[in-house]
């Protein structure tokens, strides 16, 4: 393995163990939420209780996050209910328009020391 290889795989690690890191899900929860705020949203009546359902969405999102590094780029994705989260936030709803950039936010939350703010 050349030093480049074992340099790769160091990086890969280091991001595959931080999105597990408690500190890490709650920035990713905070960070997705934040965003979450700026999109646009239909004027439906019943939006303090989609906000508060989408709040306990991302927590869920943020315990079933995973990154991995494929095809020469960084891929975020989910397990089972908060992979269709996660393409809900990309794509927009029937309520809600996308997020902008919801995957680079992501891996961010994810690379981000929050002990050292």
């Amino acid at each position: 393995m050349s030093v480049l290889e074992a340099f790769d795989e160091t990086v890969k690690k280091y991001v595959e163990q931080q999105a597990h890191k408690t500190e890490q899900k709650q920035q990713i929860v905070t960070v997705v939420m934040d965003s979450f705020g700026y999109v646009q949203k239909k004027p439906v009546p019943d939006l303090g209780i989609r906000m508060a359902a989408m709040q306990k969405r991302v927590e869920q999102l943020a315990e079933d996050i995973s990154v991995k590094f494929a095809y020469g780029k960084w891929v975020v994705s989910a397990a089972a209910s908060s992979e269709s989260l996660l393409k809900e936030l990309r794509y927009g709803s029937n309520w809600y328009t996308p997020v902008p950039d919801i995957d680079d936010l992501i891996l961010a939350a994810v690379l981000f020391d929050a002990k050292r703010k």
